[in-house]
Parts: structure tokens; sequence; C-alpha cells
């Protein structure tokens, strides 16, 4: 077996890779990444090692370089993939006893200087790093380490006040039992900065979860006896789930912005949720407000669960949640019959971002043009071809710009055969336009799905048995099942199909 890949060779291979003609991934045609993120961290490194590739991420921590706007998103990758080296060293001492780690403080005190220094300069950055560390809350020396770097920040007034309450809730810094920290909590949920709340909330909905642990020990393996009396302790005096519940309810519905980060860490089999969720969304005066950090919120959470919950969907339509509505309209991509006059309905929106989403939906899985897409210029459909329909689909008409993806339906409506359907791709985006084959971008390599240095090609067959992991290649190009075509161009060269018709 060959021996792993040390972080210069990893390095040396990726810069090579720069500097090809084909680009490695097909969002960013021409453009370069940044090395250090790609080193592989799931695997054995000496501590000198470990030491360059910590200090190859810590140096990105600072990246100000606008690079296409992939300045703020570098430094992101940078701080989670400290994380998961900092996770990744200590699992390898843990295995290997002749591998000796340097110790946590060893590692975190430059990463919390470079953030020190940089926290009043680069936006988010403080914020952003406090979250993804947050793992380690709960976990002896790391908690006592960040604890003492806020106490440090707090004392020369190097961060925001709402910003250190925020990072000391994180890291437990006011306890961790409700005697200690369950009124500050409450309290919290009416603070000013939205951020505050959100957090307060979260961990609201943490002690839930720790309730329910203590409440029912059966529900736990024997071995977790130990847990199960801690989260008694700490659980002690708090009112019952269901009634703060009933507190982030009222908390929401007078200032939306605390639920979604309850939802992301509570139980969801405590109560009825689909009215509890409904009504929020439903009566509360606002959509929540964006909260970084918090990607689950309401409306996500309402887009999964109600994708085929026609009452659900209609309710949230009459309630003028338009945006929540669609997203749950066009969760499945696939076609699904019942759907297809709410997703008509929604097209006729007046929020043109909505008319886009619904207007590619059907384009994408209904064979329907709709004609509000087609009158604001989202979706265009092209006459020119005798046996085709074909949509192409817009995110911008106002510009001079390639189509984000085009659709190919026979006009018979009738399957065909993968070879029929890949002539048709051949024509309309042939080898010159989506260039070479690239396994390596795709998810999954089948018949059905491809990718390209441009683009990839899927298609569908309308036939959910038909598995990726289950796919005879003969059956696919013989027989009929091949019901349309979505091609996906991702390349910043101007593609124009019609001309190829």
């Amino acid at each position: 077996m060959p021996p792993d890949p040390q972080p210069n060779d990893v390095i040396a291979a990726a810069e090579a890779l720069i500097h090809q003609g084909v680009p490695i991934a097909p969002y960013w045609e021409g453009r370069t990444f940044d090395a250090s993120l790609h080193i592989p961290l799931r695997k054995p490194y000496s501590r000198e090692e470990w030491d360059s590739i910590f200090a190859q991420l810590t140096a990105l921590l600072t990246d100000q370089e606008d690079k296409d706007g992939r300045g703020e998103s570098t430094r992101s990758a940078a701080i989670s993939r400290l994380r998961e080296a900092l996770q990744a060293e200590q699992h390898q001492a843990a295995k290997d006893s002749h591998f000796l780690a340097r110790s946590p403080a060893a590692r975190l005190l430059p990463i919390f200087a470079i953030i020190t220094a940089a926290a009043g300069t680069i936006p988010h950055l403080f914020e952003d790093f406090c979250f993804e560390f947050a793992v380690f809350a709960d976990q002896a020396p790391y908690n006592y380490l960040f604890l003492a770097w806020l106490e440090q920040l707090a004392k020369e007034h190097m961060v925001g006040e709402d910003e250190l309450l925020a990072a000391k809730l994180l890291f437990h810094g006011f306890g961790k039992d409700w005697a200690t920290i369950g009124d500050r909590l409450i309290d919290t949920l009416d603070h000013a900065d939205l951020k505050v709340r959100a957090i307060a909330a979260s961990i609201l909905g943490t002690f839930c979860r720790k309730a329910l642990h203590a409440n029912h020990p059966a529900d736990h393996p024997d071995d977790d006896v130990d847990a199960c009396q801690r989260a008694r302790q700490e659980t002690a005096g708090m009112p019952t789930v269901q009634e703060v519940f009933r507190l982030i309810q009222r908390k929401e519905l007078a200032r939306p912005g605390v639920a979604g980060a309850f939802w992301s860490a509570v139980p969801h089999n405590l109560i009825d949720e689909r009215e509890w969720l409904l009504s929020l969304l439903i009566d509360a005066p606002s959509p929540e407000p964006y909260i970084r950090g918090f990607a689950i919120n309401l409306a996500f959470e309402a887009h999964e669960r109600f994708s085929q919950d026609l009452d659900a969907i209609r309710r949230l339509m009459d309630a003028g949640r338009t945006g929540v509505a669609v997203a749950a309209a066009t969760e499945h991509d696939r076609n699904v019959p019942e759907l297809e006059p709410i997703l008509m309905e929604l097209g006729h929106t007046s929020d043109p971002h909505c008319v886009r989403q619904t207007s590619w939906h059907l384009a994408y899985y209904y064979h329907c043009l709709h004609p509000r897409g087609a009158e604001l210029g989202f979706v265009k459909q092209l006459e020119a071809h005798p046996a085709l329909d074909i949509y192409l689909l817009f995110s911008d008409p106002d510009t001079d710009e390639s189509p984000y993806a085009v659709i190919l339906y026979p006009q018979h409506r009738q399957p065909v055969t993968q070879a029929e359907a890949q002539t048709w791709v051949d024509q309309i985006f042939p080898p010159a336009v989506r260039g070479e084959f690239r396994p390596n971008l795709s998810p999954f390599s089948t018949p059905l799905h491809a990718w390209y240095q441009r683009g990839y090609v899927e298609f569908h067959t309308g036939d959910r048995s038909i598995k990726p992991d289950a796919i005879d290649i003969d059956r696919i190009a013989n027989s009929a099942i091949v019901r349309h075509v979505i091609i996906g161009y991702r390349s910043d060269v101007l593609w124009n199909p019609t001309v190829l018709i």
C-alpha cells in the first residue's frame, strides 16, 4: 500500500491542478482555490506536519482578498477546517500511543491571537469562529480556554458587548444548570440583540432535550445512567417542556426571531408540531429575520414538512406567506400532480423571486410553461425543434447571459430510449460546448447523470423505483424510459443553444 500523502505533497498536487487547462470544478472555471483547504485531515501526520497544517489554515483567517467574492467564504472554510484539524489531531493521539499531539492551549492560543487582532476589522470573524468552535463548550480544557479568552476580551474591550454575551452563552459562561442560568435565559429572550435572543432560545431548546432525557431514562441505553442523572440535576426546577413551548410561542408572536433557533435544538415529538409551526408562520407579525449561524429556521422546517401537505400550503398562501408556500410546493424534484394547480397559482404572485422559482419548477418537472414566468423572461420556450419542447431557464433576464438550464421534452409526451435522448443532447449541448466528461465532479456517477467540464446532463425517467446504484446500463440505453432531459450549464463562457438547433 502506498504511503499516505504528506501535506506538502498534497499542496503541490493541488497547485498543479490549478494550472491545468481543464477546470477542477464546474462552478469555478478558470479560477484558483486555496490548496490548504483541501489537505486531507483524516490521515496520520507528524507533529511538525500538523504544525504546518494549522499554520496554513490560521493564515487564511485574515485573508481579505476578494477572489471573485470568495474572501468571506475562504475565511469561513478555514474556521471549519481548523475545528476539524483540532479534532483530527486529538483523535490521532487517542489511537496512536506513540504520537504526542500539541496541547489544546498550544493550538488555540495562536488562533485566539489572530481572531483578537482581526475582530475589529473583519466582519463576523469573531462570531463565526465562536459558533463553529462551540462544539467544544462541554469539553475540558477547551471550554476553560475559551472562557478565559472571553474574559480577557471583555477586560480589554476588544469585542462588542453583545458579541461577547452571545459567545459567553455559547460556552456556558453563566453556568449549565437551570438553577443558575434559567431565569437569565428567559429574560434574555427579550434582549435587544437578535443573535443573543436566538442563542438563549437555542439553549432553552437544549434544556428541553435534557429534560426529556432525564424524565425518560428507559429510552436510553443502560450504560447511560450517569448521563440521565446529570440531566436530572441540570434541569431541576425548570418549567415543563410544554410551558417552554408556550413561552417561545408568545415571544415569537410578539417579536419574531427566537422560535427557529429554539426549534433547531428541541426534540420535535413533544407537541402537535404541525399546528405549532403553522400558527407561528401564519400569525407572526412578520417573517423570521435572518440570523447568522442559524440555518434551520421555521421556514426551512416548513418547506420540508409541508412539501405534500396541500392544506398547509394553502393556509400559508392565504396568510400571505408566499415564499414559504413556494418553497414547500417545489421541495421535491419530481412531478406531483396534486401540486400543479397550486404551482400555477403561486406563479402569478407579485414577487419575482417566487415567479422564477415556480416557473422553473414547472418547466423542470411538469412539461409546462408558466405565462408569468415567460412574461418576466425567467422561462423561454423554443419553437424551432420539430420533435422537442425546449425550455430555457434564466436567472436574470435583464442580462446577456447563458441559460442556467435547458429542459428537453419529447413533444409526443412518450418516453424515449436514452440513445435517442442522447442524440438531442449532442445536438443542443454538443461535446465542443460541454467539454470533457468529469466523473469526479458528480456525487454519483451513473448513466442517468453525468458531469462535464461546463455543466451536467440528467436523464429523467419518472420512475422513482430506478435507483442510481442499481442501474442496468443496457436497459437504460435500449428501453423507452427517458421522459425528459435536464441540461445544467455551469460556465462563464457564453452559450446560446438557439443557434445549435
